[in-house]
């Protein structure tokens, strides 16, 4: 019987006027072993009986919304696992194996990903969306777990249905995994796990952009990096609004991996000095007020990244930075 068109035998006698017929079907298989008792996989199973039809009747939703409601959902579910596990650890990662080659399906190419790794939360998810952002398609994916060990096989192609050939792309297919397995190591520990976990992958996009991302991406590369970021991220709507998003370049220099030799913000009796020494190049009234905006706003975010990534910031410190600023902005401009 033809599923699709009721009263008619197959799909073969609908011929080309079906146009059901034309577009392509996915079928997904999960198989997988238990591992315990079965009380807890029986609640898992039927959360999924139930929330699985639920996001899938969004998608198929005849509407320009249905995909992004569906992607809403499933990102609230992620948020509620995030919030329910365990705050991360901060200990150093194990190495992490990634390794690239071609194989064929069905007389098909494909590029196959194997990752060996910790297991960490929500990585998948969040490849499966920087792979997205690079134009991959994901057709078939195996997991195996060993404790906290995990060994990831995953089959992609590029956006015209081939395996990734060149040899550019797939070493920035490599990275984004490296990075991705590295922030989500320390995802936990971020006061908003999901919230830095979407601009994280808004951030890997525009830097695997850059023509020098290399410095981008030995920077990343180190975990005390990451941890940074990963609080960051996760903490300011307002310095991801007004500079982050805007101006990430600002923060290279100040993510540096051993936190002994960063000074994210200098001395506050030097305010007065370097307010100084910005406003002189100025030649006009108008050049005076850029650069006196552009200071300020160089001095928030720095005052605000301080005061969320040093440990012995606090309160007091946080406001009389923020007064100090004020009092020479407003006496400068007078």
């Amino acid at each position: 019987m033809c599923s699709r068109c009721p009263g008619l035998r197959s799909p073969a006698a609908c011929g080309r006027s079906c146009n059901a017929h034309l577009q392509p079907v996915i079928i997904d298989h999960f198989t997988g072993r238990l591992i315990g008792t079965a009380g807890p996989f029986a609640g898992w199973a039927g959360k999924v009986r139930t929330l699985m039809p639920e996001v899938l009747a969004m998608l198929d939703a005849d509407h320009e919304q249905s995909a992004e409601q569906a992607k809403r959902r499933v990102n609230e579910l992620v948020t509620e696992h995030l919030t329910a596990v365990a705050t991360g650890s901060a200990a150093l990662m194990l190495p992490i194996e990634v390794h690239t080659d071609q194989v064929a399906s069905n007389g098909a190419g494909r590029t196959r990903l194997r990752i060996v790794a910790q297991d960490t939360p929500a990585f998948l998810y969040s490849l499966s969306t920087a792979l997205s952002l690079m134009g991959l398609s994901i057709l078939r994916v195996r997991i195996q777990t060993d404790h906290d060990r995990v060994q990831d096989e995953i089959h992609v192609i590029d956006a015209h249905g081939q395996p990734i050939a060149d040899a550019a792309s797939l070493q920035q297919l490599k990275l984004t995994v490296l990075l991705t397995k590295q922030f989500t190591h320390f995802l936990n520990s971020s006061p908003d796990p999901f919230t830095a976990l979407a601009r994280f992958e808004q951030l890997t996009e525009q830097i695997l952009c850059l023509p020098e991302h290399g410095r981008w991406l030995d920077q990343l590369g180190q975990p005390q990096t990451m941890q940074q970021l990963a609080k960051l991220l996760g903490t300011s709507d307002y310095l991801w609004e007004d500079f982050i998003r805007a101006h990430y370049e600002a923060l290279l220099p100040i993510l540096r991996p051993d936190p002994s030799v960063r000074r994210i913000y200098p001395p506050i009796e030097t305010l007065p000095l370097r307010l100084q020494q910005a406003l002189e190049p100025a030649a006009d009234i108008g050049q005076q007020q850029d650069r006196l905006n552009a200071f300020k706003d160089q001095e928030l975010f720095r005052i605000d990244l301080d005061h969320i990534l040093s440990p012995r910031s606090d309160f007091r410190q946080l406001s009389d930075r923020l007064a100090m600023l004020a009092e020479n902005l407003i006496a400068t401009a007078a």
